[in-house]
């Protein structure tokens, strides 16, 4: 094996490694969490430390849509009329069960889909009780 074919195998290897660590690695909740100064926090992460199903990829997908979202959860939430907020919850909460990175971690933190995730969102957020 020449030069050419080192230099190829070297370059499958770490292209292979890459699609793994970003596509392919499911990160723990400790993973996602890292390191805090909240002992509450860290309490958390030690007693429901899982595979959440995520990959990094997921992950970044999520943190690029999560200003959206967190707008569109506030400009529903701010609707007086409670009939109407929650219909638009019901439209957000489709919309959000779209995003397959969402959709994963919600099966896997409720197992029941929108419903448990937007129950999850509104403790997040302190939203008021519907």
């Amino acid at each position: 094996m020449g030069k050419k074919g080192i230099i190829a195998l070297i370059l499958l290897v770490s292209a292979s490694a890459a699609y793994y660590y970003f596509f392919v690695d499911t990160l723990t909740v400790s993973e996602i969490v890292g390191e805090t100064n909240d002992p509450t926090v860290d309490i958390f992460v030690n007693l429901f430390d899982f595979d959440t199903g995520l990959t990094r990829w997921d992950l970044y997908n999520l943190a690029r849509k999560s200003d959206y979202w967190d707008r569109r959860i506030n400009e529903v939430e701010s609707i007086p009329d409670p009939y109407l907020r929650d219909r638009e919850r019901q439209k957000l909460v489709a919309e959000m069960m779209r995003d397959p990175a969402f959709k994963k971690i919600s099966r896997k933190l409720f197992g029941f889909g929108g419903k448990g995730a937007y129950l999850f969102l509104k403790a997040v957020y302190g939203f008021e009780a519907s």
